[in-house]
């Protein structure tokens, strides 16, 4: 086996879909993987507080396509954790990409 496909990247892109439909959305939220530095030092700050949705937003390095009354809502550590709070349905999709190791390996 070609070592490369075991190498992962330090980054994913978490397509967010509609709860009710089930489709795409155009809101993409590139995240930091498990095998990432940053995880590893946002693990070892979450440790001391209980803020999940601050770890979340931790990892949480870019986003395309939030809007928030109709505004673009630019990418900010803050607004990240307000959003992770105030909506589950993205919170909840962040979680389990970040969580889905296959996210951070070359496509096949």
């Amino acid at each position: 086996m070609d070592l490369s496909l075991l190498t992962t990247t330090e980054t994913a892109e978490c397509v967010i879909k509609d709860p009710v439909t089930g489709n795409d959305t155009d809101i993409i939220i590139t995240v930091c993987g498990v095998y990432s530095e940053q995880y590893r030092t946002a693990a070892r700050k979450a440790s001391a507080t209980e803020n999940y949705e601050n770890f979340l937003a931790d990892l949480t390095v870019d986003w395309a396509g939030v809007e928030r009354d109709g505004k673009a809502l630019l990418f900010t550590h803050e607004n990240a954790v307000d959003v992770y709070k105030s909506i589950p349905a993205i919170r909840t999709q962040v979680d389990r990409c970040i969580g889905d190791i296959k996210n951070f390996f070359p496509k096949r």
